[in-house]
């Protein structure tokens, strides 16, 4: 009798040891995701209405290139500028865009959803390469 209380009570410790003193070996502090995604970003492809391209572009005396910076708003909310240069038969133009993204990590990748409605995936950072697909508009990055 006295062994099985001795054996219960040994246990009962030995669990509440475990679990009490266990720390999740892949937990992620949310404060960095914003962080891990703001940056500056080279575009590399950019699809808008029924037009692909890849970027840098030079050919028939159109040039082209566009650059997307993303910074730190909160722990799950970044903006972003989104700059296209062009430059066709000599006259340069920039056209531009801007927002905000909600982001969530989700093992290594960083997700990008729409901030009016969070549910709406519209992209990711996998590594170094951010992929967005919104609106009929696609574009993929490099992060610099």
């Amino acid at each position: 009798m006295k062994t099985q209380l001795t054996i219960r009570i040994f246990l009962f410790l030995f669990s509440f040891v475990m679990f009490t003193n266990c720390k999740k070996s892949d937990e992620i502090n949310p404060a960095n995701i914003a962080d891990k995604i703001a940056g500056n970003y080279t575009v590399t492809f950019i699809s808008a209405n029924g037009q692909s391209f890849n970027l840098p572009l030079n050919q028939n005396g159109v040039q082209a290139n566009a650059t997307l910076t993303i910074s730190k708003v909160s722990t799950t909310t970044v903006s972003y500028s989104l700059i296209l240069y062009t430059t066709i038969n000599g006259v340069k133009s920039q056209d531009s865009d801007s927002g905000n993204f909600d982001i969530k990590q989700n093992g290594s990748t960083i997700e990008v959803y729409e901030t009016s409605n969070a549910t709406v995936k519209i992209g990711a950072l996998s590594g170094t390469v951010l992929t967005l697909d919104s609106g009929g508009t696609k574009i993929n990055a490099n992060k610099n």
